[in-house]
């Protein structure tokens, strides 16, 4: 009798166990909520925005898909709860790959103007895509704020945000960002990166305003960071701490192709297998400035053609192993 009790315990415990397991992975949409004020659960993004489309009559289905009189939505403000997947897109993207931010609502006719889109995570939050359906966590919108997310897939931001901000979030496979909007203002603050995106950890390309990244830290991978922001970019790469890089031939730490000023400051790089720095040889940069830095590589720098009397540099720490000479790569 008492090893029944005990057995009936442990299933029981079980059984609550795993109920708690599941019902901490789930997303919620601030605004959709049961009858009693709380809000719902959702098991993947696409579920909770396809929901969200209907509680604001957007058709989700047939072939008027997307239309809406929404005109400008104000927020859609997402939390994560531990590990929820991305879904299959259904009623959210359309099925020619349109509207691929479900974070931003999705395909839209006409189309909609959404000022902020939040993205809260708690419980040690993940997003990871579903089989092999892409991966959709752009969001379209005046102001993109991420924050406190692991990105479990390759982050590609395509869908040309104004502003844009990653807060103490982690990259589990590279971020790219391909596009964004002329004058768009991005910043990654406080977060890990790891993974390649087209080689480098962090591969920006844009006609932006500003390109910010700070406090971060990259390791495991080919290569560290390419920013590529646009002739009229203030770029600022601050306090971040680069390692363990694996490419010996095009590996480099830091590379510099576009922007109006680069600032390069406090930063520690260790043990670059190739170039600590690569400037690429359109640069079209009006000064770069590189101090305070702690550099330990085999290079120093890759410079492609770049003028170097517009480059200042001072209290910098450099343990190089090859002096005076330099990786070159594709």
């Amino acid at each position: 009798k008492l090893l029944a009790t005990i057995l009936a315990l442990v299933m029981a415990l079980g059984v609550t166990t795993l109920s708690w397991a599941d019902e901490n992975n789930y997303v919620t949409i601030d605004g959709l909520a049961d009858e009693n004020g709380a809000l719902i659960h959702y098991d993947t993004l696409t579920a909770a925005a396809k929901a969200w489309r209907e509680s604001k009559n957007v058709t989700t289905t047939g072939n008027t898909f997307g239309a809406n009189s929404l005109g400008t939505v104000e927020e859609i403000a997402w939390t994560i709860h531990g590990t929820v997947e991305t879904g299959d897109g259904a009623g959210v993207v359309g099925s020619n790959g349109a509207g691929d931010s479900i974070f931003g609502g999705g395909y839209f006719t006409p189309a909609v103007t959404v000022k902020r889109v939040t993205v809260k995570g708690v419980d040690n939050a993940k997003v990871a895509k579903t089989g092999d359906n892409d991966y959709r966590i752009s969001a379209a919108a005046q102001s993109v704020v991420y924050e406190d997310i692991t990105f479990v897939d390759t982050v590609r931001i395509d869908s040309n945000p104004a502003n844009l901000t990653f807060n103490n979030c982690k990259f589990e496979n590279g971020f790219r960002m391909p596009h964004s909007v002329e004058g768009a203002n991005v910043t990654v603050n406080n977060c890990k990166l790891s993974g390649n995106a087209n080689g480098y950890a962090v591969f920006v390309q844009g006609t932006m305003a500003s390109f910010k990244i700070v406090d971060s830290e990259i390791t495991n991978c080919e290569r560290g960071m390419n920013i590529q922001a646009g002739n009229d970019a203030v770029v600022t790469i601050d306090n971040n701490t680069i390692s363990d890089l694996t490419d010996a031939n095009k590996g480099s730490a830091i590379q510099l192709t576009s922007g109006k000023t680069f600032t390069v400051t406090n930063n520690t790089i260790s043990n670059a297998p190739a170039n600590a720095f690569r400037i690429y040889e359109n640069c079209p940069a009006e000064s770069i400035t590189i101090n305070n830095n702690t550099i330990s590589a085999k290079y120093l720098c890759w410079n492609q053609g770049y003028d170097m009397s517009k480059v200042s540099s001072a209290d910098n720490t450099c343990s190089i192993e090859v002096p005076g000479a330099c990786a070159v790569g594709g």
